[in-house]
């Protein structure tokens, strides 16, 4: 294949689902460019039923700092915690909370923020709660471990 040399090394997780899909043998360098490690690895990921505790959709740019914040806090507590990291649309980061079977979207921009409100919304029943932003880390963690 022409293109295999330009193919970067695979992370850390892509080598784990090569292990198993070869049986925890380990493949050079040049195995993993002429198997074509892309096509397979995305095999491998389908599969996976990972699931998120909460998906924190923040629209402007003051509600991005706050939520890369808050995720990284709850990521430190050992919950499952993902955000966007682009200016996407509300819409956008809902499709993508439900690509990732997050249990929980936290839905803010820069007028809750001035409101001190925000929205939390079951992704499964899809009813939404307003949250005071006092103490918001705290209720988070509570509203996640009553699930």
């Amino acid at each position: 294949m022409p293109w295999a040399h330009k193919m970067p090394l695979p992370a850390a997780a892509d080598i784990m689902v090569w292990s198993v899909l070869w049986e925890g043998r380990k493949l050079p360098e040049s195995d993993w460019r002429r198997f074509g490690t892309p096509y397979i690895l995305s095999a491998g990921r389908r599969k996976s039923k990972f699931k998120t505790d909460l998906f924190i959709a923040a629209l402007g740019a003051q509600a991005q700092k706050l939520a890369f914040g808050l995720t990284n806090e709850l990521r430190h507590f050992g919950f499952a915690a993902e955000m966007d990291y682009t200016n996407k649309s509300l819409k956008s980061q809902l499709k993508r909370a439900d690509k990732l079977n997050s249990s929980f979207a936290l839905i803010f921009g820069d007028k809750e923020i001035n409101e001190k409100q925000v929205l939390l919304r079951n992704m499964q029943t899809k009813d939404q709660q307003s949250i005071p932003m006092d103490g918001l880390l705290e209720s988070i963690i509570k509203i996640i471990k009553e699930r």
